[in-house]
């Protein structure tokens, strides 16, 4: 088998897979990732959200809620991400900050804290400092993926 006859049958193989695809979907797919793109662009473009920030803290969330949930990517996982994305936009739209990153939301996080009158003193305090080790370990989850982002740029770069 040449090459050319085996890049003619994998090519045969992928567009049946696209096919089958397509089908059980009901609609087109590449066409429907490629209109999704091309509004995300365009928002982050309007609301000047910086795209790799942006990307930083989406590959967290996504790597958190797929760790959270054994590798895999279930029906409650998706909806707290889609349900955290649109947070994390009316956020940044309001703001003009990174939601992962505001010190003021944690700020108010901390606050509904000791608004609780029916918990006591020593039970508030382990809960600020678990919010504290939540946001520290968020931050991590951000460094990784920002590391990952970086190291997948640079070998685009080369090749």
């Amino acid at each position: 088998m040449t090459k050319k006859e085996m890049k003619e049958g994998k090519a045969a193989a992928m567009a049946a897979a696209l096919a089958k695809a397509n089908k059980e979907a009901g609609y087109d797919i590449p066409l429907a990732f490629a209109a999704l793109n091309a509004i995300t662009i365009q928002g982050q473009t309007e609301e000047t959200m910086p795209l790799f920030e942006s990307q930083c803290d989406l590959t967290a969330a996504v790597d958190v809620v797929m760790r959270a949930s054994g590798g895999a990517l279930n029906n409650e996982g998706m909806a707290m991400l889609l349900n955290f994305a649109m947070a994390y936009g009316w956020h940044y739209a309001k703001e003009g900050e990174s939601l992962l990153r505001s010190e003021g939301v944690k700020e108010k996080i901390l606050a509904f804290v000791d608004k609780n009158e029916k918990t006591l003193v020593d039970e508030k305090v382990e809960r600020k400092k678990a919010i504290g080790r939540g946001y520290e370990a968020m931050k991590g989850a951000i460094d990784r993926a920002a590391s990952r982002l970086r190291l997948q740029r640079e070998m685009k770069v080369k090749s």
